[in-house]
């Protein structure tokens, strides 16, 4: 139907037949060719019947090959376009981010106003550019935000970064912070602990050592630990742990390869023989009083992704680096927040609040500092119930990528104006998600066709954040929305018109939305979005858009694909909960 003539890939290692995968449409198994290599060829040859399918599988590749070109001019090495390349991420990541929340015109920051600001957060530095798996790249140009803060506002500024609450990669639960941690012999006000690191994944030799202020690394993101990946090597880290208050602690290691964890005397994790295949994430629950100096030793082996040291500590625990966090806070014109998640392919998210403490630690330097900005780095939805009412500014910049620092400076003092639109509903708590796990491995999807924020609009339900939403540093008005014809036959298209309008001071883009309300017996969910167009305007700039609904966008499915007939509702607007630009027409057979 969709007269689709590319071609049809597996996923990694999830072909698991020759001849039926064949007959279903499958073109290109990767990788390798565990079932369309050699057994294959010996399916053709014992069933002729098959090569047909053979053929149109090699000219569909073929086909797409030609016309992107690779025939005619196949790819060449050469000097890799490092500073283009950037300069486009950072564009992208820009028009990419989405200001969630700005009230009072909290943003933009003015740089000739402020006069100290406190960078909170695992994310300040390096940059979460991306998440886990396949997702993995090394960029050749990375900037942080530290980096570009320090960049665009100069001496003239007092830059604080705090570390705290580190993004977790596998567990939910807090880093042991640095200001809890102490090497051996330490030096007054050093906190952290010593590394050794071996160049073989088994603790021997002579190592190259340095103090870590925490083991909460990553070794995918640009700089990481030692700037090298997927390399065999070992970490010894050691020194004190020293505990804010006493009480019984869940102390833990995760990582995707072997991991050791000594406290005291006494082996809490044993993981040392734990590969990728069996990620090592362990924890043990102890007892420690507030003040004691217990050893702690931490060993690691395997190849370079990540290690990290988490605690769960007693309730109520306000752990050092929080409290450093907070007192940084009060010192600041403004405090940024910068949090987040880490998704990877290769698990599920329990939750869709932010983990590892890191509302508590937006919550306290709320509290302490009224101007607080959230910057969040994630991958799909975050549920803020619990601490969104407390700030005044949220500004999400996904992965944003290897320039997501630069770019969230310049977004944040206004040298760029966020124009990014959410492409999915963001709730406000967990509770009101329609897909929930039932029991075990089951989630049961129970929204038929009002998938994702249709499932709201039907159920009345307004979200903290709807598809479709995202401010701006400017305002903008729609207007004048016109149906070319308000009655056509089947089979005929529907021409929408309207205008937007930048009422504000600066320039910006807007996405303009159009939605359409089927006839009530269809048995269509509300409102669909059929069209959309983003329109960089100046300050007092018009642009007259034209949408043409085919009559595929009016069309459901009842075993097949058929146009509607009846009264159908155009709706323009800037998301999916606010269209207010509405009027209606009918098709009729």
């Amino acid at each position: 139907d969709l007269g689709f003539d590319g071609f049809v890939m597996s996923d990694w290692g999830a072909t698991h037949s020759t001849k039926a995968a064949l007959l279903a449409g499958l073109n290109l198994e990767m990788p390798g060719g565990r079932y369309f290599g050699a057994p294959l060829a010996a399916a053709v040859a014992s069933d002729p019947s098959l090569q047909p399918y053979v053929d149109d599988s090699a000219a569909r590749i073929l086909r797409s090959m030609t016309r992107i070109g690779l025939m005619d001019h196949p790819p060449r090495s050469g000097p890799f376009p490092y500073a283009r390349d950037a300069r486009d991420a950072k564009r992208i990541a820009e028009n990419a981010a989405v200001l969630l929340k700005n009230e009072g015109g909290t943003l933009p920051l003015d740089r000739n106003a402020v006069r100290s600001i406190a960078l909170i957060g695992w994310g300040v530095s390096p940059a979460p550019t991306f998440g886990g798996g396949s997702g993995w790249t090394q960029p050749g140009v990375s900037t942080s935000a530290l980096d570009a803060f320090r960049t665009l506002l100069g001496s003239r500024v007092l830059i604080e970064h705090v570390y705290a609450q580190g993004i977790p990669f596998v567990t939910d639960d807090p880093t042991i912070d640095a200001l809890s941690l102490a090497p051996r012999n330490a030096r007054p006000g050093q906190h952290g602990l010593l590394r050794e690191r071996f160049a073989n994944p088994y603790l021997q030799g002579r190592p190259e050592t340095r103090v870590d202020p925490y083991v909460d690394f990553n070794w995918e993101f640009p700089g990481g630990v030692d700037g090298d990946a997927y390399f065999a090597f070992s970490i010894r880290w050691s020194g004190t742990l020293t505990a804010p208050q006493t009480g019984w602690y869940m102390l833990g290691s995760d990582s995707p390869f072997g991991t050791r964890l000594t406290v005291d005397g006494r082996r809490l994790v044993d993981n040392w023989s734990a590969t990728w295949r069996r990620p090592g994430a362990q924890s043990a629950r102890v007892f420690l009083q507030s003040g004691k100096h217990y050893p702690i030793v931490f060993d690691f082996r395997g190849d370079a992704q990540y290690a990290r040291l988490f605690w769960v500590p007693p309730a109520a625990t306000q752990t050092p680096d929080i409290a450093r966090a907070v007192a940084a806070a009060r010192r600041a014109d403004v405090a940024v927040v910068f949090a987040g998640d880490y998704e990877t392919e290769g698990a599920d998210r329990d939750t869709l609040a932010l983990t590892g403490g890191q509302s508590r630690l937006i919550e306290a330097v709320a509290a302490a500092n009224p101007h607080t900005v959230v910057v969040l780095n994630c991958g799909s939805a975050i549920a803020m119930g619990e601490w969104l009412d407390r700030v005044p500014a949220v500004l999400d910049m996904w992965y944003g990528g290897e320039e997501s620092g630069a770019a969230a400076a310049d977004l944040l003092f206004g040298m760029a104006n966020p124009s990014g639109k959410l492409p999915i509903t963001f709730p406000a708590y967990d509770d009101v998600v329609p897909a929930r796990v039932s029991s075990g491995r089951t989630i049961v999807y129970r929204e038929g066709r009002n998938v994702a924020y249709r499932w709201y609009d039907s159920r009345g339900t307004v979200p903290e954040f709807p598809f479709g939403y995202g401010l701006s540093y400017t305002s903008f008005i729609l207007r004048n929305l016109r149906i070319a014809s308000t009655m056509v036959k089947s089979g005929e298209p529907v021409t929408i018109e309207a205008d937007v309008f930048n009422s504000g001071k600066r320039a910006g883009a807007e996405v303009v939305q159009l939605y359409v309300g089927f006839p009530a017996g269809a048995g269509e969910p509300p409102k669909q979005l059929k069209g959309f167009e983003k329109v960089a305007l100046r300050p007092a700039e018009s642009r007259h858009l034209v949408f043409t609904l085919a009559p595929s966008d009016l069309s459901t499915w009842q075993g097949r694909w058929q146009e509607a007939t009846g009264t159908f509702t155009a709706m323009i607007g800037d998301s999916s909960q606010d269209l207010p630009l509405q009027s209606r027409f009918s098709v009729t057979p």
